[in-house]
């Protein structure tokens, strides 16, 4: 009898574990991408429009406020993406829409992207089209196991004056720990679930999964703010609600996707 016991205990051992891996790797095959991101009750969301696994538009709507106070809700911005030969992020065009006309038009910045021998993202530059010169730009580098470390940023064309730095240290999974933002630090904690834009093709360098507390503390270690995000999520591991606490304000996001 007691072997028989022994024997019961062993497999249910065995099963649970299996569920354990199981739940752990759902879907694995299955991605999901973006195709609504709603803010406060949807008073502002984003469209994405995809074509071969690639974000070619994101269409933002919103309330305009007219002279006379009034307020309508629209599609206001548009952003324009466009990729070269390897499907890398070569250009990020924003169209505004016109008031007057009712048209969208190119606004006066747009957005560059160059890339290393590794595909990874080494500058972003900003370009004014009306006098064709970049106004600002950020550089990028990487440690050897590709994380990004260091994030700079400059005003006007290279070699640009710095205005600003980001540094980061990751953990054991790859999560990002800690963001050095000048005299602020910000110490992170991540769930073990999908993050939303993991296969975005339009974010560089995002998250393996999502955070679940941030804590910004000055260069004495004092406490300036803490935030607290809770989550719901799909089949797939996504979310499909987040909550934020940041004591005295609660509010909500709600992500919509398509898996395949």
């Amino acid at each position: 009898m007691k072997q028989i016991s022994i024997f019961l205990i062993l497999i249910l051992f065995i099963s649970q574990c299996k569920k354990d891996n199981d739940e752990n790797h759902i879907n694995d095959t299955t991605k999901c991408y973006v195709t609504k991101w709603g803010y406060a009750s949807d008073s502002i969301y984003e469209l994405y429009d995809y074509k071969d696994g690639l974000v070619i538009m994101k269409h933002t709507f919103g309330y305009t406020q007219y002279p006379n106070d009034s307020f309508v809700f629209r599609e206001s911005i548009r952003d324009s993406f466009n990729y070269n030969s390897i499907n890398l992020l070569e250009s990020r065009y924003v169209l505004q829409l016109n008031d007057k006309t009712n048209q969208f038009e190119v606004w006066f910045l747009y957005e560059k992207y160059e890339y290393n021998s590794k595909n990874q993202l080494v500058r972003k530059l900003r370009i004014d089209i009306r006098i064709d010169s970049v106004k600002q730009y950020y550089d990028y580098d990487y440690n050897s196991e590709g994380f990004l470390i260091k994030e700079s940023y400059y005003l006007g064309a290279p070699p640009g004056q710095l205005d600003h730095t980001h540094e980061y240290v990751y953990d054991s999974d790859g999560n990002r720990m800690v963001k050095n933002n000048d005299n602020t630090i910000y110490e992170y904690l991540f769930d073990k679930k999908n993050y939303p834009y993991k296969y975005s093709s339009i974010h560089f360098n995002v998250p393996l999964h999502n955070l679940i507390r941030s804590i910004a503390k000055d260069l004495n270690g004092n406490i300036i703010n803490e935030i607290e995000f809770k989550y719901e999520y799909n089949n797939q591991n996504y979310p499909i609600k987040i909550t934020h606490y940041s004591s005295p304000n609660t509010y909500n996001e709600t992500v919509e996707y398509i898996c395949r």
